[in-house]
């Protein structure tokens, strides 16, 4: 079994994608390096990054498929699902023979797999954007830590950014120890060497400000914390100011 192992990159990935075709070792399956565990009989190769391979395989699909079809293919990356990179191989290879309508044919496993991927990210933005808290560093720096399922943070930072557009904000992924780092009208996402936590110095008065607000629009007669915690998952309550009271 031949299997392909890249950076954990979107353009790894689209890199690994060409290689398929023009490399005489066909890949049976695509894995993220940090997401493999070697089994007997595998054939590993490692793939780098190469931006010319991988902007060949960009433009393939934008003109073969369509720009919408480039744009499914990066949010099912961004999957948790660790075979994700497998099935967008399988989706890309079936997408190229049927053409442009791919999408369409969701009687077909592979299509309907990955349209499910796609939903469980797209739906995970939704709430997390719903979700997210704030706490204040002392140096006026807005800090929140997340834990989702699926690899969101490229996906939300535009959300907050139009809603702080003035404000300085960092959003941590702790399970990938990545950090959404927005300053002076500029955002990036960094990973970090070493799994800290950037929460040393909170200020605790916007946490205070949060609750205190949270409280007053709250009807005390319709209180209802355990239907509160029914709405959300369990795994986003510990960075939630007001389930945590």
């Amino acid at each position: 079994m031949i299997v392909y192992l890249y950076d954990g990159s979107f353009y790894g990935l689209l890199t690994c994608i060409y290689e398929s075709y023009y490399n005489a070792k066909k890949p049976t399956e695509i894995f993220k390096s940090c997401n493999f565990s070697p089994e007997l009989f595998h054939d590993i190769i490692h793939i780098k990054t190469d931006d010319i391979k991988s902007k060949k395989v960009e433009e393939g699909i934008t003109s073969k498929l369509n720009k919408e079809t480039l744009n499914l293919i990066y949010y099912a990356y961004l999957s948790g699902n660790k075979y994700i990179d497998t099935l967008i191989l399988k989706y890309l290879r079936l997408a190229f023979k049927i053409g442009p309508l791919i999408n369409s044919y969701l009687h077909n496993s592979i299509v309907l797999n990955i349209s499910k991927e796609i939903k469980k990210v797209q739906f995970e933005v939704h709430r997390m954007e719903g979700f997210i808290r704030f706490s204040s560093l002392e140096n006026n720096t807005l800090y929140s830590t997340i834990e989702p399922t699926n690899n969101i943070l490229p996906l939300i930072m535009p959300h907050f950014i139009n809603r702080l557009p003035n404000e300085t904000f960092v959003i941590h992924d702790l399970r990938r120890n990545l950090l959404g780092i927005y300053k002076n009208k500029k955002w990036i996402i960094e990973e970090l060497s070493d799994p800290v936590v950037l929460n040393d110095n909170i200020n605790d008065d916007f946490q205070e400000l949060f609750k205190t607000y949270f409280n007053h629009t709250t009807i005390k007669e319709r209180k209802n914390p355990r239907l509160q915690k029914s709405y959300m998952p369990k795994k986003y309550w510990k960075h939630m100011f007001e389930v945590n009271e």
